[in-house]
């Protein structure tokens, strides 16, 4: 059986170190600048999303503003919108002027459905029953 040495200081030390993970300090390098450029990233994004959102929102108020002031009729009173009968047999139409949408949903539905000159221009003669 051979002999064991003793493990001195400087043994102890290389020992320690062959024990520990190499690190390529280049790749170190490397890997720590693409961190930095995805949070930089991140925060670009974050900041797009928070400026696209005020903006929708701020386009979103104005375009509702626009469709509570708009009466959807033109000077001579009659409407003006635009619509189809769909697949389940209702109506559905938007007014040319301020883009609001009609739907059997909408609380004004019934009242520009059955509107004479709505439906004169919109359907010709056939009416929702």
């Amino acid at each position: 059986m051979p002999k064991e040495t003793p493990l001195t200081p400087e043994t102890l030390e290389l020992l320690k170190q062959m024990k520990s993970i190499f690190v390529d300090p280049v790749e170190e390098e490397r890997r720590k600048e693409e961190l930095e450029l995805r949070a930089r990233d991140r925060e670009q994004k974050k900041s797009d999303r928070e400026r696209n959102h005020k903006i929708e929102t701020e386009r979103q108020a104005a375009q509702k503003f626009v469709q509570e002031a708009c009466t959807h009729q033109r000077e001579n009173g009659s409407y003006d919108l635009h619509g189809q009968k769909c697949c389940d047999g209702k109506y559905r139409f938007v007014c040319a002027l301020c883009g609001c949408q009609f739907t059997p949903e909408h609380p004004d539905y019934n009242k520009l459905l059955n509107h004479p000159r709505t439906s004169k221009n919109l359907f010709g003669n056939a009416r929702q029953e």
